[in-house]
């Protein structure tokens, strides 16, 4: 013990001293140098900290954990369904897996004990060679086969999430949150993804449910692949800023000003007056370089200049699209975001509601980051913070002009609001009870934008909204079944009258093309918008009904009558879904083209078919769905023509995921003795497109209805510096 220990082996020195280094000049490599001699300087040349392991070490460790801990939760679903020798001999290798990955989880810990690193971000490319093996427990192609034959509709083959909170085996809700409190301990960056948005999908109940209705366990690559390339979209990456750019000359200014109330989205709609903002414009450039001081008004200036930019080259070639365009664009956009803290914190007026607001549909374009969801909620509190949400006091004594300015301002702000929350999931923070603000009856004086098609859209947020807070929330999710599907028909009955409204040429089935005639006074992005946001309310509105994965929450002995409400909501949703899709030639596809009408609905739409296809793979219709999905692939790489970063193979893999299916249940019915469970034909007889009424089937006696919904949420790691290719299904 008290012998000396032996000296390390000699440590490697720098190449170059402290003071040559710290003052950037050549190093005669002596000791001491001839720099620290003439400056009278102590000459010392570090030792190297010898570098342990790769950078891809930490994110490789941390992923095979996370498969891990997947593999052995998915395992122990399996459980209550092999003989109790086999549970024997699986319980005996999860402990095993439990004690590697506890060692493992230990070994992790105690590395990440020190300081916090500050090392550059990991390149996506540089783990391009790491193989990940899909779950162990996921069945073949020959049993998924099997019990596709034997299950029922009523009885999809999915995990049992939704069973007694106090059993482990069946992933009550404790469990589960002790595993993201666990991953959430030490990871930063994760994205929160609720139960309606459409990567439910790729929570861990729906990865098991297509895996095993496809005999295709590589879905989770695909789903992992989804997941990355929505995530890398949610934040800004740490590039470095780029010098200020400069103010555009006078008629460049114009240009893009006049870009921007003739083409965007958000002019549209009457965000901006574009008297005001001309009126202040030509008061600036008289100003001959005199400092303006206000931030709202540089904040709104660069968003006006940034999306008007955009639009203005939306005729130039492709490939310059996402480079160039969006380069310029993004500069003068970044020039809005310097000013983001003093709109928030600072006295500012309307203008800064404005041009939050104006910013957060910039962000809706298709090339840069999607950062809609936090702008768009820091304008709606500070929206909130004057006052916008109420009607005003006649105490004010505002004049007309401005009370008309406040509610169209609001309501624009309303729209947006209501659908990126129902998009992403997460909850909105506009309460629509504390609302009293009225609806716009007139247009605003010198607005030359109709009011008619603006006030639909405002009553379709407002049922989205109800959509959203009566069947997504934590509280409707505690609703007896009766009462559930007593809120569809309702939901659906309102809908539909709100249809029923819509002058002709605004119905969701009226023909449209790109270049056809339209009113003066309407734009394409309203008539694409209804139709969409129609469309999509009926897949919002069933596809809790439809999504295999939510099936089990109505349990396992399901009456005729609820099989029946089934069917017909799947023929709803999948109906929807077509008609999206066929829509999507109509669409003009460009970096400003907004994100939910080139991406989200035709992206929930290729998933709904795609699910309709698994359920159902024999059906007549099976093969021109699964063409659909082609079309959508087309139109996805489309979208990867105009903006490469918005590259999405999951539509591809999903085709050719449903292609592969229908052929083999075709080839299984085409060979002797054959025989087809009755989960894979729906009723021959044709339901209705979107059924005005439901009905109300349902059975007495039922129990209180337990969704925990956060058992198919999902929470993703965005594309930080840690976890680029770090992540798992929670």
């Amino acid at each position: 013990m008290n012998e000396p220990q032996e000296e390390p082996e000699e440590r490697r020195r720098a190449l170059t001293c402290t003071y040559c280094r710290l003052k950037k000049i050549k190093c005669g490599r002596t000791h001491p140098c001839g720099n620290c001699i003439d400056h009278g300087k102590e000459c010392i040349f570090p030792f190297v900290k010898r570098r342990v392991g790769s950078k891809r070490d930490k994110p490789r460790k941390d992923l095979e954990e996370r498969l891990a801990r997947m593999e052995s939760l998915l395992e122990l679903s399996k459980r209550e369904s092999l003989p109790s020798s086999e549970q024997d001999a699986i319980s005996l290798v999860h402990r095993e897996q439990q004690s590697q990955f506890s060692n493992s989880a230990e070994d992790t810990r105690l590395g990440n004990s020190g300081a916090i690193s500050h090392e550059p971000m990991i390149n996506a490319d540089q783990d391009d060679d790491m193989e990940l093996e899909p779950p162990e427990s996921i069945p073949t192609q020959e049993t998924t086969q099997k019990s596709a034959s034997t299950s029922s509709l009523a009885q999809p083959q999915i995990l049992n999430y939704h069973t007694s909170p106090q059993t482990v085996q069946n992933f009550s809700p404790h469990v589960e949150y002790v595993e993201c409190a666990d991953l959430l301990g030490s990871e930063v960056g994760w994205e929160y993804h609720g139960p309606t948005s459409f990567l439910s999908i790729c929570s861990i109940p729906g990865i098991t449910w297509v895996s095993e209705t496809s005999g295709e366990p590589s879905f989770f690559e695909t789903a992992k692949a989804l997941v990355l390339n929505i995530d890398s979209r949610l934040k800004m990456r740490r590039n470095p800023r780029h010098e200020t750019i400069a103010e555009p000359d006078e008629n460049v200014a114009w240009e893009w000003c006049k870009a921007y109330f003739d083409h965007s989205f958000d002019a549209s709609l009457g965000l901006v007056s574009k008297e005001h903002f001309e009126a202040r414009l030509r008061h600036h450039f008289a100003q001959n370089d005199v400092a303006d001081d206000d931030p709202a008004w540089y904040a709104l200036r660069n968003t006006v200049y940034a999306s008007g930019y955009r639009l203005s080259s939306s005729n130039m070639p492709y490939s310059n699209i996402s480079g160039e365009i969006q380069g310029q664009a993004w500069r003068y956009f970044e020039k809005a975001l310097d000013v983001n803290n003093e709109l928030l914190y600072g006295s500012t007026g309307l203008m800064a509601v404005q041009a939050l607001t104006a910013m957060g549909f910039f962000a809706e374009g298709l090339a840069g980051p999607s950062l809609g969801y936090m702008l768009i909620s820091c304008a709606t509190r500070l929206a909130q913070a004057k006052g916008l949400h109420r009607q005003p006091a006649q105490s004010w004594n505002l004049p007309i002009a401005k009370q008309q300015h406040r509610v169209r301002l609001f309501w624009t702000l309303y729209i947006l609001e209501k659908h990126i929350s129902y998009r992403s999931g997460r909850p909105s923070i506009i309460d629509d009870d504390d609302i009293s603000c009225p609806f716009p009856s007139t247009q605003l004086a010198n607005n030359t934008t109709h009011i008619d098609p603006f006030i639909y859209m405002i009553q379709h947020a407002r049922i989205s909204s109800r959509i959203a807070k009566q069947l997504a929330s934590g509280r409707s999710f505690r609703q007896t079944h009766s009462k559930t599907l007593e809120v569809i028909q309702e939901l659906n009955k309102e809908l539909q009258e709100w249809r029923d409204t819509l002058p002709q040429f605004l119905q969701p089935d009226a023909p449209t093309t790109r270049h056809g005639k339209r009113r003066e006074y309407i734009n394409m992005y309203h008539i694409m918008y209804l139709r969409y946001a129609y469309y999509g309310s009926i897949m919002a509105i069933h596809s809790i009904l439809t999504h295999p994965w939510n099936s089990s929450l109505f349990g396992s002995g399901q009456s005729s009558a609820l099989r029946s409400r089934i069917l017909i909501s799947s023929h709803a949703v999948v109906n929807a879904a077509r008609a999206i899709i066929l829509d999507t030639d109509a669409i003009h596809v460009d970096a400003s083209t907004p994100i939910w009408l080139a991406f989200y609905f035709p992206l929930v739409s290729a998933i709904n078919i795609f699910i309709y296809i698994l359920k159902y793979p024999a059906l007549p219709t099976a093969s021109s769905d699964v063409t659909l999905l082609d079309i959508c692939t087309g139109h996805f790489s489309r979208l990867e023509l105009a903006a490469p970063d918005t590259a999405l193979p999951f539509v591809r893999e999903i085709a050719k995921l449903a292609r592969s299916t229908v052929e083999s249940v075709r080839n299984s019915a085409a060979s002797p003795g054959s025989l087809l469970g009755a989960d894979v034909l729906a009723p021959s007889v044709a339901q209705p497109s979107v059924p005005h009424d439901l009905g109300n089937n349902s059975s007495p006696g039922e129990d209180i209805l337990e969704f925990f919904s956060d058992n198919w949420g999902t929470m993703f790691p965005s594309l930080n510096d840690e976890n680029l290719a770090a992540f798992t299904f929670d």
